[in-house]
């Protein structure tokens, strides 16, 4: 399969994704050194938004974008599920994956405009 130049110009050039990217990196890096309580949940969350944001950036579509909003969305919820996590899930950790969802299904929803953007 061929790519046309516009279509990988494209790649790597998405300001919303790169958000996206740097919002995980930062709920990596909080949850392991800025936490402390004994929860993964934050860093776990953080690679998996580093490894969606990375998908979406090198092959742009709405697929990846989804998957960009449905994991922030899931990262919004992890501090109701605490019963199911290890250690304590109150105070920083859970403001740190309340603020990094909200901001995460912000980033999806403007990478989603940018995507279908028709211009």
């Amino acid at each position: 399969m061929t790519h046309s130049p516009a279509s990988s110009s494209a790649r790597w050039n998405n300001v919303a994704d790169w958000s996206y990217l740097g919002l995980g990196v930062l709920m990596l890096v909080c949850g392991i050194f800025l936490d402390n309580t004994d929860t993964w949940a934050s860093p776990i969350a953080g690679v998996v938004m580093v490894l969606v944001a990375l998908w979406d950036l090198a092959a742009p579509s709405i697929a990846a974008t989804w998957a960009e909003g449905i994991v922030a969305f899931v990262v919004f919820l992890l501090p109701w599920f605490s019963v199911w996590l290890p250690g304590d899930y109150n105070g920083l950790g859970s403001w740190l994956t309340w603020a990094g969802g909200v901001l995460g299904m912000i980033c999806a929803a403007w990478s989603w405009a940018s995507h279908t953007d028709p211009r």
